[in-house]
């Protein structure tokens, strides 16, 4: 990929390149196992807490006022701004969809993509399973309306700027592959917790009592020797559950949503409506200004990063720290470089308006959609 100066150069604009656990296995639960498992980790990650619902950035709480039982199906990446990106901008008109992965392509309205079941529900007892969900509608009425201002070229600042950012933050922390990032954390450390803890019959033993004292219920039907068979022949998954993931959002957004709002932020215009910038499921970017890799990991308090976030197919942002927000013009160039950097950093669906998007290849040589399609084997759709 280019560096983010050689971009910069080549485009003449400013583009810098308790319910804590669950094993589950293949053909069979095990629920004794599963609970002396669930009984050693919840001493490694302490039970969930009300007061952890919580964003003190966002000033969301979340609670138990009321009980309800509403849609399933739950959007990470909200509809008003996957719409955005469609030809026609509304929620009715189509997006043309490339899955890398699954190699395929397919048009269809954001309703049908970006969503997982159940995705912001609560089930922790006294807590209303929607209360997150309708935090969020709250915040994407904000947004909307804030990015069709953006659209009529209202500038980039106040209530526009902070919802927008927001929403971006969201983005970057909760997906279904940083949950499954998380998940394999959570289960490389398991299994390094199991490891010690079966070390020896007298260590079992210790963790086994350490576990009746915490209060934890313990199973005396299974042995040591039961035990250690099973962890070996690794024939279970580590889960953790919704309200666990969502725990550890709130705190990573608390974390980095400061950083997006410090940064100054150069909002880029599409000038031309022939050449729209893109999206895809993981859509905020952090990358090293100066084209850098293999430093110290990234990350979003990092001096000398850039954070890239393709607001609509009209608009595009970039945030670094110690700039000032700006607002300018670019041109195609500009567009399919920005379009080369959402394609590099995706995981997951690419979604564009139609395939005749463009983006730029290693060679700087400026392709559309359509080559991205051929390259992958897909065909495209009628």
């Amino acid at each position: 990929m280019a560096s983010l100066n050689s971009v910069e150069a080549a485009s003449n604009a400013n583009f810098p390149s308790r319910h804590a656990l669950g094993t589950t296995t293949p053909a069979h639960k095990n629920t004794a196992i599963d609970g002396l498992i669930g009984s050693i980790f919840l001493q490694v990650l302490p039970p969930m807490r009300a007061r952890r619902f919580i964003s003190t950035r966002l000033g969301w709480v979340l609670n138990g006022e009321m009980m309800s039982n509403k849609s399933r199906g739950h959007h990470y990446l909200s509809q008003c701004y996957l719409k955005g990106f469609t030809a026609d901008g509304a929620r009715t008109s189509r997006l043309a969809v490339i899955d890398g992965k699954e190699r395929k392509a397919f048009r269809t309205v954001p309703e049908n993509v970006a969503k997982v079941r159940d995705f912001n529900r609560l089930n922790a007892e006294g807590f209303d399973p929607n209360a997150l969900e309708q935090k969020l509608s709250e915040l994407e009425s904000k947004v909307a309306e804030a990015i069709a201002e953006l659209e009529r070229g209202a500038p980039f600042q106040d209530e526009r700027r902070e919802v927008v950012l927001s929403l971006a933050a969201i983005f970057a922390i909760r997906n279904p592959h940083k949950r499954e990032v998380w998940r394999q954390n959570m289960a490389n450390l398991m299994d390094r917790v199991m490891d010690t803890a079966l070390h020896s019959k007298e260590m079992w033993q210790r963790q086994i009592d350490a576990a009746r004292e915490d209060g934890q219920r313990v199973d005396d039907g299974v042995t040591y020797e039961q035990m250690k068979d099973f962890h070996e022949r690794k024939e279970y998954r580590i889960e953790l559950s919704n309200d666990r993931h969502i725990e550890m959002e709130f705190v990573g957004l608390d974390a980095v949503l400061p950083y997006f709002l410090s940064r100054g932020w150069s909002l880029f215009r599409n000038s031309d409506d022939d050449a729209p910038f893109i999206t895809s499921e993981t859509p905020v970017t952090v990358m090293w200004t100066d084209g850098g890799e293999g430093r110290f990991p990234l990350g979003y308090a990092l001096r000398g990063t850039s954070v890239c976030f393709p607001v609509s197919r009209n608009l595009y942002l970039i945030g670094r720290f110690d700039d000032s927000d700006t607002d300018q013009q670019v041109d195609d160039i500009f567009v399919a470089f920005a379009n080369e950097s959402t394609i590099a950093h995706a995981q997951g669906r690419l979604f564009a308006p139609s395939y005749d998007f463009r983006f730029t290849t290693h060679e700087n040589k400026i392709l559309d959609g359509r080559s991205l399609l051929a390259s992958l084997s897909i065909t495209e759709p009628r």
